[in-house]
């Protein structure tokens, strides 16, 4: 029998202005993730497996997540997000 993955929750944060998706803004949360490490939560971000995300973008009208050239994301632990980050991303 294999060892299960303890999955985590991280919250995605995309580094970078650019002004087709975050214009004058240096950082921004876009997503929820579950995930067993912080690598693979970015993984997942960047094929669209989010637990939850402002980003509806795709065609389906499901979450896509777009990085450009000069932008990057962070997976930070759920434990170690700001209360302000999370109520950004959910609206409350």
């Amino acid at each position: 029998m294999g060892k299960e993955k303890r999955e985590f929750s991280y919250l995605i944060v995309r580094w970078g202005s650019n002004s087709a998706n975050q214009p004058m803004t240096e950082r921004k949360p876009i997503a929820f993730v579950k995930a067993s490490s912080q690598e693979e939560a970015i993984r997942k971000a960047f094929r669209n497996e989010v637990e939850f995300s402002k980003e509806i973008s795709c065609v389906d009208g499901t979450p896509c997540i777009l990085v450009y050239a000069n932008q990057n994301l962070e997976a930070i632990p759920q434990s170690r997000v700001k209360e302000s980050d999370w109520r950004w991303l959910y609206g409350y």
